[in-house]
């Protein structure tokens, strides 16, 4: 019985204390995967629109995937742990703009594609739900 009780302990320290770092990291990893497929994966993959330069342009800028030149997008990719979950924050002042498309530039002359790589993704509610169920796991296996 005091077996059950200090593997039962162990996992309410998990939920309480490691989840939601688990939480980030596999939604972070998740969401940099976005650019190295070229679209947002929610139920499956939703490609991106295709850039001009992949048909107009010359030398490494035609093969080069998109929004990739920097990886400053890509790289920005953080998670903040709150009091109701996680929050994933991408650093860039352009994030919004490539991730639900709109009007951008000076006067807003430039028209910017929705090229989704962050938002509400059920393959990585699975995910974390099997990351989740892993860790349980290994703790009652203890």
């Amino acid at each position: 019985m005091k077996d059950l009780q200090r593997k039962l302990k162990k996992v309410q320290q998990y939920l309480q204390n490691d989840v939601k770092k688990d939480m980030g990291v596999q939604a972070v990893n998740h969401y940099r995967r976005s650019f190295i497929n070229e679209g947002f994966t929610d139920k499956r993959l939703s490609k991106w629109q295709p850039v001009k330069r992949n048909k107009n342009g010359k030398g490494a800028a035609r093969t080069r995937k998109i929004l990739t030149e920097s990886k400053r997008l890509s790289d920005s990719g953080r998670y903040r742990i709150t009091a109701r979950g996680v929050q994933i924050i991408y650093g860039t002042k352009y994030a919004e703009i490539h991730n639900k498309g709109g009007r951008a530039g000076r006067n807003g002359s430039a028209i910017i594609p929705k090229r989704q790589f962050i938002g509400r993704s059920e393959q990585l509610n699975r995910k974390i739900s099997k990351t989740m169920a892993k860790r349980i796991n290994r703790i009652m296996r203890m």
